[in-house]
């Protein structure tokens, strides 16, 4: 008698990878006859284009990152703006032999076989004479003949191969905005790193003035505090050098100028004073004044930026790109080439690009943005609707009156903008003031100079000077 054994559980169903993207295929479409399987249609058309193009390197290369796929668009982009001759006239510059240029950023770049793919779309679309994306930034420089291919059709075909792509100068400001940010913690960092060294070395020599310490143990303190401070002003106190040149170069007096010359009269004293081993070194207090002028710098940065970010967050409130009703069809079209009595259509959830008339729908508007009031305000034919506000409701028909700056929100913008670009009265008369204080505060450092060096020497004289200097700077 055979004994009993347990029975076996089933074997688990091998799991089924996209031949495009490696993710799992659902099991509705497998195709037990396709040598290939897709988890849905668009991987399917990418994969047929790039085999089609012969293009197939673009899976080794991806293999080889060992990166993600991107993420799959939530919806399809609509291109048709692009051809615009309003958007090719500011967002696409000629080249020679009337060829045209245009930079666009791409959403879903992340690896080396993204920059091969894309950098192949003259192969893959006729007209296309040359495509540089730049990995980092995710930003492509397209050039292209537009006798024998559409913007539009550049841009749908990106998108198809899993790129969307909008305009450079969406992002451009940002972009520039981040690598400052970027720049000014790292200074911020190093400044800090070299100030706390600098402060250690100098409680060790306080302590040795009380205690004692063998003089060649403070001498080699005395040159690391200097290699420090010298480290501070060349790196993070840069850039208080470079406006204090930059307002000799301008004859525009700034408050970089009496921080330069108290960093560079401390610096070389302290040089000085560390060659001949004798008198004091400043490089601890100059190490930690860098640092606390690179604070409130970076303080003042964030303020600027939070008040930009309001700014911007007010445009991002009116959409460049809007859906115009031609007839029987819908075609997308910058808002700045509206005109009036045109009918354009607002989706539930789109922001309204113009003033207007509802022609036809029933709908609740949110007017937070130009009333303050977040209670939704209901709509339908013959009311007025604003641009800014958002459709939280069904379908709208709405005829144009009000286009860009003639909106209420373009007023708005507009005030915001004038002053931005305006200093009030109050401001022009501090800078007018500011420059005759810094020139007072010059020539009274030189008077102590003069005076001290000939009643106590010059070294009492060089102490007073630069806590002079020091103390004048409102940022100290």
């Amino acid at each position: 008698m055979r004994p009993a054994t347990d029975p076996q559980p089933p074997a688990a169903p091998a799991r089924v990878e996209c031949a495009h993207c490696g993710l799992p295929v659902p099991k509705g479409l497998i195709d037990p006859t396709a040598a290939h399987q897709f988890c849905c249609n668009g991987c399917r058309t990418v994969y047929e284009m790039i085999h089609a193009n012969g293009l197939e390197r673009f899976y080794r290369l991806r293999d080889a990152a060992d990166s993600q796929p991107a993420k799959a668009l939530t919806q399809s982009q609509d291109y048709q703006a692009f051809d615009d001759p309003a958007f090719l006239e500011r967002q696409t510059r000629p080249t020679s032999g009337g060829l045209r240029a245009v930079e666009l950023r791409l959403e879903g770049v992340h690896c080396a076989a993204c920059l091969w793919l894309v950098e192949r779309l003259p192969s893959i679309v006729p007209g296309v004479v040359d495509a540089r994306l730049n990995l980092r930034s995710a930003m492509v420089r397209v050039t292209w003949n537009p006798q024998q291919v559409a913007l539009s059709k550049i841009a749908a075909t990106l998108q198809r191969l899993g790129y969307p792509s909008h305009p450079a100068s969406e992002v451009t400001a940002s972009q520039v905005r981040r690598k400052q940010e970027r720049s000014q913690l790292v200074r911020l960092g190093v400044a800090g790193a070299l100030a706390g060294n600098a402060m250690l070395i100098a409680i060790a020599l306080y302590g040795g003035v009380f205690t004692g310490m063998e003089p060649q143990f403070e001498q080699l303190f005395r040159w690391l505090s200097s290699l420090l401070g010298v480290t501070a002003l060349v790196w993070p106190g840069a850039v208080f050098f470079r406006g204090a040149w930059a307002s000799v170069l301008t004859r525009r007096p700034s408050l970089d100028l009496p921080i330069a010359l108290a960093l560079t009269a401390g610096g070389a004293a302290g040089v000085v004073n560390t060659v001949l081993g004798r008198g004091e070194v400043y490089f601890d207090s100059l190490s930690v004044l860098v640092f606390l002028l690179l604070v409130g710098r970076w303080f003042q940065s964030r303020q600027q930026r939070w008040a930009d970010e309001a700014v911007n967050l007010m445009h991002a409130f009116t959409p460049s790109i809007c859906r115009v009703v031609m007839g029987d069809q819908v075609v997308s079209r910058p808002v700045d080439s509206l005109l009036a009595d045109e009918i354009v259509q607002v989706r539930s959830g789109d922001l309204f690009p113009v003033d207007g008339q509802v022609e036809s729908g029933q709908s609740s508007v949110n007017q937070a943005l130009l009333t303050g009031e977040s209670r939704a305000v209901e709509v339908g034919p013959g009311d007025k609707v604003f641009a800014g506000a958002q459709n939280l409701g069904g379908q709208l028909l709405v005829r144009v009156e009000h286009v860009g700056e003639a909106t209420r929100v373009g007023g708005l913008m507009r005030l915001v903008d004038q002053g931005v670009r305006e200093k009030p009265p109050i401001v022009q008369f501090t800078d007018r003031a500011a420059g005759w204080f810094l020139m007072a505060v010059i020539v009274l450092a030189a008077t102590t100079f003069a005076g001290w060096a000939l009643a106590a020497g010059v070294a009492v004289a060089t102490d007073h000077t630069i806590a002079l200097l020091i103390v004048a700077c409102p940022c100290a």
